[in-house]
């Protein structure tokens, strides 16, 4: 497995495990941004999903998706509106970094190219370690807001615009958009929080955004309206592209 993707995953759980590690029963049931969602439920859903990413990485990724896909389908998962239940918080805590040791354990097992499934695809190991990073970010960001304290943006947010650049195509799939040109002719430039700039795509494309690292991760994972931004567009595949970012399945 590629050390700093992994070694970059580590740091930003630890980021948020300082946040949450000690915080009493009132900040545990505190409100996050996503509508019916805890801090304590935000972290039983990291818990959950770095258990599904061992089981991914381990060989038993088909099953275990097809035993998530059939509750959904069923209307029993409560994994969905209340992750946490009533498991109080300093539990849910101890359950997330027992599966963040297993997940770690199997990340440092497997090669970076082998591909493993990840809902209804596949993604090399490589890839699903920096989707985890990226949801790990974005959840992290809803339990800042909820606690009131303000998160610092690392050069770590590189791994979550790629993803979110790379999430490009099956973003707008999703959102039943044909894309209007191939990805090879978009180039995103960012500027990230250490003042490089970041280029995912060919210098030369047609298309083009530009803007601010933090703003293009954020409104990749759905944690800042578009237009809250000063992130800009050029060329209708830009144009489109910026208006329907989503970094996730």
């Amino acid at each position: 497995m590629d050390s700093q993707v992994l070694d970059d995953l580590i740091a930003e759980q630890q980021v948020l495990d300082d946040l949450v590690d000690g915080l009493d029963d009132a900040q545990w049931t505190t409100p996050t941004p996503a509508a019916g969602w805890s801090v304590c439920d935000q972290i039983a859903h990291l818990a959950m999903f770095d258990d599904v990413a061992t089981t991914s990485l381990t060989g038993g990724g088909e099953a275990r998706f097809a035993e998530i896909i059939a509750a959904v389908a069923s209307g029993d998962a409560p994994f969905i509106d209340t992750p946490a239940g009533n498991t109080p918080g300093n539990e849910v805590l101890s359950a997330w970094r027992r599966a963040r040791a297993d997940q770690l354990a199997a990340f440092r097992r497997i090669e970076s190219a082998a591909r493993v499934p990840w809902g209804p695809n596949l993604m090399s190991a490589v890839s699903l370690c920096t989707a985890r990073l990226m949801e790990t970010w974005a959840h992290g960001l809803d339990c800042f807001t909820a606690l009131g304290v303000a998160p610092v943006d690392t050069d770590r947010l590189r791994h979550v615009c790629h993803i979110t650049y790379r999430a490009i195509p099956h973003a707008l799939m999703e959102s039943g958009i044909s894309m209007p040109d191939t990805i090879d002719n978009l180039v995103v430039e960012v500027l990230s929080p250490s003042g490089a700039l970041w280029r995912f795509g060919r210098v030369d494309a047609p298309n083009r955004i530009d803007g601010i690292a933090a703003e293009f991760a954020r409104v990749g994972v759905r944690r800042m309206p578009l237009e809250h931004s000063a992130l800009r567009a050029r060329g209708p595949l830009a144009e489109v592209a910026l208006s329907n970012l989503k970094a996730y399945l």
